[in-house]
């Protein structure tokens, strides 16, 4: 099932990233993936700003990330935008700031079909 039917009818942030997490990792399941990343309850380590736990998850999301644009080197405007991305979720210090990065990397994973 794709990215899109997925999220369209989700607006739980909690969800969505689970949703993310398992379109990168090509599965279909919660805790599918190697880190076991894909998993609503992980998104909780944003709730923890300024602490080890908002490190933790935004170790998840850049991997996440960085497996997509693995998955499509070859198309360098969506590897670009995916590379600032990563950046800013690594600058990111908020709960809020995570959000806006969820949410354009859910219209990019759409945009691919993932």
């Amino acid at each position: 099932m794709s990215l899109k039917v997925l999220v369209d009818d989700h607006t739980d942030i909690a969800m969505k990233y689970e949703y993310l997490i398992r379109a990168a990792f090509d599965c279909n399941s919660k805790y599918c993936d190697p880190f076991s990343y894909a998993a609503q309850d992980q998104y909780s380590n944003f709730v923890y700003e300024d602490s080890p736990r908002f490190f933790k998850g935004q170790r998840s999301l850049t991997t996440a990330l960085t497996v997509i644009v693995y998955r499509f080197q070859e198309n360098k405007a969506v590897v670009d935008k995916l590379k600032g991305l990563i950046d800013q979720v690594w600058e990111s210090k908020t709960q809020k700031e995570i959000i806006e990065v969820l949410n354009e990397a859910i219209e990019i994973g759409k945009s691919l079909d993932i």
